[in-house]
């Protein structure tokens, strides 16, 4: 079989993204709901739209860590050609510290448009569990 991925065509090129992307974790439902609800949340702060508090100040920080470790595993997925690949605990706390001390300890400091917030350290760590029984449960039902 022909590994479409690897002729120059663009027409090729992004049929081979788009196969991938059918075949992907981008695909599962509880990535799709939550990709969904990140891209309604930003259009609807765009334009101001009222929204509670929590949901404001939290929502994106709840996110970020579920759809950047998502998007990170399927690259590695693709990249490995191994679709039994999961990130290990010590890459996901890495993945919470780095978030944790770029977004709530170096931009603080440095960049007036950003606030140090115990809370968004939470949603993080909530996000980052979400990701991580999910996909314990998803390796889980493949096994058995």
């Amino acid at each position: 079989m022909v590994n479409l991925c690897r002729i120059s065509s663009t027409h090729v090129v992004y049929r081979c993204i788009g196969l991938w992307i059918m075949k992907s974790l981008l695909l599962k439902p509880l990535f799709l709901v939550i990709s969904l609800g990140y891209l309604l949340f930003y259009f609807l702060k765009q334009i101001d739209f009222p929204m509670l508090p929590f949901i404001r100040f939290y929502w994106a920080d709840f996110c970020c860590l579920f759809l950047v470790n998502t998007i990170a595993l399927a690259i590695v997925r693709e990249v490995k050609q191994d679709k039994q690949i999961e990130l290990s605990v010590p890459q996901l706390i890495f993945s919470f510290v780095i978030c944790v001390l770029v977004f709530e300890i170096l931009l603080p400091r440095t960049n007036i448009n950003h606030t140090a917030d115990f809370w968004d350290a939470i949603a993080y760590l909530i996000g980052l569990l979400l990701f991580y029984f999910w996909r314990k449960q998803d390796a889980n039902q493949s096994v058995g």
